[in-house]
Order: structure tokens, then C-alpha cells, then sequence
């Protein structure tokens, strides 16, 4: 019976002792950091097409019969207009059991460019991507797959090629090994970086000769200089400058031309000074497509600087510097963001900053600095919906006045920010990734598209903040929709330098609830990776629906408002229970029984 007692007594304290590990435990749980996810963006185009030669199987000299040779290979060729590219990826559709494949690059003579290939393991039947070493390849260069085995390579993997031998050197969907069937495209792939340089002394000496020449999804790359030239991009292109805006003008032949005129979906063009097409109703750069975007770019000298014709939707026009226009922006599309923009000194009476026409339907103007001295400098001619301008700078703190005609200012941004980035994310799970440019990484998974802004401010604009030690992080993230959006996390980055002498790991991420600033409910911080983050679904705080325009900063954690000292007071309060419960079996309950 004794022992019986013992025992159970030492389960109580065990147990006691158990919770008080835990609680003191439960910081340092909470705190623990989780591995970074790589974050990538590169302008590739995958090459899918060889030479319309149905099999090249051999380097010469090698031959032998097609089932056990040793080399397989694809020509493949540049696209139009391009004479150079950097090959950053070979992809091999490979299987039939367990080994190791070697890739190699040659040139049109079937010369290595660099000696020596790149080894990878095959394990199972899918594609493998082989990363290169930027390799510098001309119009026509061959990917070779080296097979290794026994005489006849029987045993060894194989490439798969399309069985179809239709030779229009297109991959098919039923990929087959060359045993016992016919020949075909073998399935090997290459990424590349088709850039084409432009400006004296390039490829193209004009940005015009190089969108004719170039086909679709190619990257010009403009050069320091001054183009004289009316530009139309009819071409799904990327374009920017190398050197950006203050080395790089474009000004039109005429000033009753438009200097840029976008009539493809899908345009990407950035880091251009654009003037001169001052004549009425003439603009420096026209859009009347869809899903383009428009950055970086100084737009000055124009009748309209940027014109969003009718058809124009789904555009981001964001990091502009709109200046000495008549009317800065004149949008008739819709659905289109205009986020992040300098606008100022653009002289119409009504309009001079943005002017919506009577077509113009959902679009948003967010994060942008308008210091037009002009009344209404937002003008909606729909008078069926009100325009969406909330979320800008009219610079003042204040209340700003009468600055828009038929469109919601409020709430209005207390302080410029110094940089504000834009997407329309795409279905499915999707990383924003700002970090260059904010700090700020944001991540969405499901089904919804919403556009997605984050800004950046030099200091805090609401309330006091309750940390004695926030380290300059300042952001604002905005979703357009939640709808279809199921989570989202939101990692704010800071350095080394940023944290000081601070424990890095007592940093969390703090959110303005429209009168205080909290703590986010699923705050974490990785000190491998070096950024605070949280997470927001429909239970956290916040929610999704307050991504509205929601500030986030980051902070030390607050001083606790829980009395540590309580979980002593506990323990003891359990201890003379415990020495009571003993002193009523031993007088009360044993002294009965005998």
C-alpha cells in the first residue's frame, strides 16, 4: 500500500513537473524557425522544336545501329531576329530503370562548347531538368544525351522520343523508348535567355527594326541613346533599357504621333524616358491591349502621358514618373491598376492626374503620389460607378480636399511611400515576390486572381507603436479580392545590420487594426533566413478580409501582460493539495480502515 502511495505521489509530481517544462518550453516552440522557400525569376523561353529531321542519333565518327548507340542528340535553332542566347536548362524525358545519363552541348559543328557534360541520375520515367552553366549559344547549337551500359547499352536508361515520326519535330503525348518501335523526335528541351541587344553598335540599331525583326516572348535590351522614332510593339516582347530613364529617351518623329503604341497582349516595357507627343489627343505611350505591363519609365512632354484605350484591360502601370502633361493618365479600359506612380506639374483643369472616360469600369489607382495643384485631379466621367482612388498621396496628412470628381479617396495614405510593386496574380498557388524592392515576400494559394500590392514607407504613419524597438520595416499589403484565395503568408525580410544588437529571434510582425497596432496572430520569425512572417486565413488576426490595404511592421515582441511568477504560485497551491490530500488519507481514510 505504501508503495502504491509513493508511486502515485511521484506520478503527481512528474506530471507537475512535465507542465512546467512545457510552459516554460512553449516560447522557444513558437519561435523555432522554418526553412525558406527559393524564390526565382528569370526570363526563359523553352526551345521544343529540333531541325525536322525525324532522329539525329550519332556525333560522327561514332554511328552504329540506332538501338545501341551511345549519343543521342536535337539540333536546335534560335528564334527569329535572335542571333544569341544564354542556355541555362536541358530537359530529358527519360526512364526504363535506374542510371545515369551525361548531357552535353556542341555547336552547329558539333563541337563541345565547354568540355566535358553534366552527369544526372534517372529513377523512374519523367522529365529531368539539367541546369547549364550559362552557356553561350549561337543560331543553331545540338543538346546531346550520352547513354552508358554494357556493348549494346541494353541495360543502360534511355531517352524517350515522340513515337508518332510525324516529322514535324513536335513532341507528341505518347513518348516511347526506339526499341521495337519506329524512330522519332527525341525529347530533349532547352531553356534559354533570348535577349537581343539594341541601340549603336548592336544587333539592331533601332528599337522599331528590332520588334520587326524578333519573333514573340524575345527580351530587347535598349541601349544608352536618344531613338528619334514612332515605336509600335505588335509583339508579345519584353523591352527595357539597360542603363533606365536617364540615359535612355525615346521621342517621336512628331509631335502629333504617339511616341509608343502597345497593340499586343502581354508587352513588358520598362526604363524609358518618353516624350514629345504634345499635340492634342496624342500620347506617349498608347496601350490598346491587354495584360501589359508599363514600368520605370519618365513620361513627360505629352498631351496624354500614358492613354488606356477601350480594349485596354488587365494592364499594371506602376514606378512611373508622370510629369508635364496636360493629363497624366486617361484611361477609357478596365480592370486596370495604376499603383505606385509619380504623378505631378501635369497641367489640365480637370483630370490633370487621372481622367476616367465614360468606359472606363474597375479600374484601381493605389499608392501613387499626386501633387498636381490643379481641383479634381481624379475625374470620372462614368457616372454609373464610382472610381476607386483610395490608398494615395495627395500630399498632405490632412484631410486633402477637393481632389476627386465622382470617385472614393478615403482613406487617403498620410505619407508618401517610397516604392509600391503590383501584380494580378494568376489561379493557383503564386509567390509576389518584392523583396528587392520592399522586403516583402507575399505567397497566396487558391483558386482566386486578385491584385496583389505591397508599398513601402520610410516610417511609421499610424498611432504609436508599441514596441520600444521596431527596426524601420513599414509596408502596406493590399488584395484587391480575397475571393477564391484560401491563405496567404507574408514574410517581411530585414539584415543583420537592420536587428543590431536586438535579439532577433524576439522580433514579431505587427498589423494596424484601424486604431491599434497587434501582434499578428500567426507571427514567426527565421533567424536562418533572416525575415518575420504570419499567416492569414479567414481565422487569423488579421483575416483575409481585412487585406484591404492592411500596415504590417516589425517590432520586438511586447512586454508580456502573463505574470510568470503565477506558475510558482500554481505549483505551490498544487503542493499543500497535494500534502493535504496525504494528511486526510493518512487521519482520516487509514484511521477508518483500521
Amino acid at each position: 500500500m505504501l508503495k502504491r502511495r509513493i508511486r502515485g505521489i511521484n506520478l503527481v509530481y512528474a506530471i507537475l513537473a512535465s507542465l512546467l517544462v512545457l510552459i516554460l518550453a512553449m516560447p522557444l516552440l513558437l519561435l523555432s524557425p522554418r526553412p525558406a522557400e527559393a524564390q526565382t525569376a528569370t526570363a526563359t523561353m523553352e526551345l521544343k522544336h529540333d531541325d525536322n529531321v525525324p532522329m539525329d542519333q550519332a556525333l560522327p565518327g561514332i554511328g552504329g545501329c540506332p538501338s545501341c548507340t551511345e549519343w543521342q542528340g536535337v539540333k536546335f535553332t534560335l528564334p527569329e531576329g535572335v542571333p544569341t542566347a544564354v542556355l541555362t536548362m536541358a530537359s530529358v524525358y527519360a526512364g526504363n530503370g535506374d542510371g545515369t545519363l551525361i548531357v552535353y552541348v556542341t555547336d552547329a559543328k558539333r563541337d563541345f562548347i565547354i568540355p566535358g557534360g553534366i552527369s544526372f541520375k534517372v529513377s523512374g520515367t519523367k522529365w529531368y531538368k539539367v541546369a547549364q552553366p550559362n552557356i553561350a549559344v549561337s543560331k543553331e547549337f545540338w543538346i546531346w544525351v550520352q547513354r552508358q551500359g554494357g556493348s549494346l547499352l541494353e541495360k543502360a536508361v534511355e531517352p524517350y522520343y515522340d513515337s508518332k515520326r510525324d516529322n514535324v519535330s513536335e513532341y507528341g503525348d505518347s513518348p516511347s523508348h526506339y526499341l521495337g518501335r519506329p524512330p522519332g523526335d527525341f525529347m530533349i528541351r532547352a531553356t534559354i535567355v533570348p535577349e537581343v541587344h539594341v541601340g549603336p553598335g548592336q544587333t539592331y540599331e533601332g528599337i522599331q527594326e528590332a520588334i520587326d525583326a524578333v519573333a514573340e516572348d524575345v527580351t530587347l535590351v535598349v541601349h544608352p541613346s536618344i531613338y528619334t522614332e514612332t515605336v509600335t510593339v505588335n509583339k508579345r516582347l519584353t523591352i527595357r533599357s539597360l542603363e533606365g530613364p536617364a540615359n535612355t529617351t525615346v521621342r517621336t518623329t512628331d509631335p502629333c504621333y504617339d511616341v509608343i503604341t502597345i497593340t499586343a497582349d502581354g508587352v513588358h516595357l520598362s526604363g524609358f524616358t518618353v516624350e514629345g507627343a504634345n499635340c492634342e489627343g496624342r500620347a506617349g505611350i498608347r496601350i490598346e491591349s491587354s495584360n501589359c505591363t508599363v514600368s520605370s519609365n519618365v513620361v513627360w512632354s505629352n498631351d496624354y502621358g500614358i492613354r488606356i484605350e477601350e480594349l485596354g484591360t488587365g494592364s499594371v502601370i506602376d514606378d512611373n514618373d508622370i510629369t508635364l502633361n496636360t493629363s497624366a493618365f486617361s484611361v477609357e479600359g478596365s480592370q486596370n491598376v495604376i499603383v505606385g506612380n509619380k504623378i505631378h506639374e501635369n497641367s489640365a483643369v480637370m483630370g490633370s492626374a487621372i481622367s476616367l472616360g465614360v468606359t472606363a469600369v474597375g479600374n484601381l489607382s493605389l499608392f501613387n503620389s499626386i501633387t498636381d495643384q490643379a481641383s479634381s485631379l481624379v475625374y470620372n466621367s462614368n457616372n454609373a460607378q464610382e472610381a476607386n482612388a483610395t490608398r494615395n498621396w495627395w500630399g498632405t496628412a490632412g484631410d486633402p480636399g477637393d481632389v476627386a470628381t465622382n470617385a472614393t479617396i478615403a482613406p487617403w495614405l498620410k505619407a508618401a511611400p517610397v516604392v509600391a510593386r503590383t501584380v494580378i496574380a494568376p489561379s493557383g498557388a503564386y509567390t509576389f515576390d518584392t523583396q528587392s524592392d520592399t522586403s516583402v515576400v507575399v505567397t497566396k494559394t487558391g483558386e482566386g486572381t486578385p491584385v496583389i500590392c505591397v508599398a513601402k514607407f520610410s516610417a511609421n504613419t499610424e498611432g504609436t507603436f508599441p514596441s520600444k524597438n521596431p527596426i524601420g520595416k513599414w509596408v502596406d499589403v493590399y488584395f484587391g479580392s480575397v475571393s477564391g484565395v484560401d491563405q496567404v503568408e507574408i514574410r517581411v525580410y530585414h539584415t543583420v545590420e537592420e536587428v543590431g544588437t536586438l535579439n532577433e529571434g524576439s522580433l514579431r510582425l505587427y498589423w494596424w487594426n484601424g486604431e491599434n497596432w497587434k501582434v499578428c496572430s500567426k507571427s514567426s520569425v527565421n533567424t536562418t533566413n533572416h525575415y518575420v512572417s504570419t499567416i492569414v486565413d479567414l481565422k487569423t488576426s488579421p483575416a483575409l478580409g481585412g487585406l484591404s490595404g492592411t500596415l504590417f511592421a516589425v517590432g520586438t515582441a511586447p512586454p508580456s501582460s502573463f505574470a510568470w511568477w503565477w506558475i510558482l504560485v500554481i505549483l505551490v497551491v498544487l503542493l499543500v493539495l497535494l500534502v493535504a490530500f496525504r494528511l486526510f488519507w493518512v487521519l482520516v481514510v487509514k484511521k477508518a480502515r483500521y
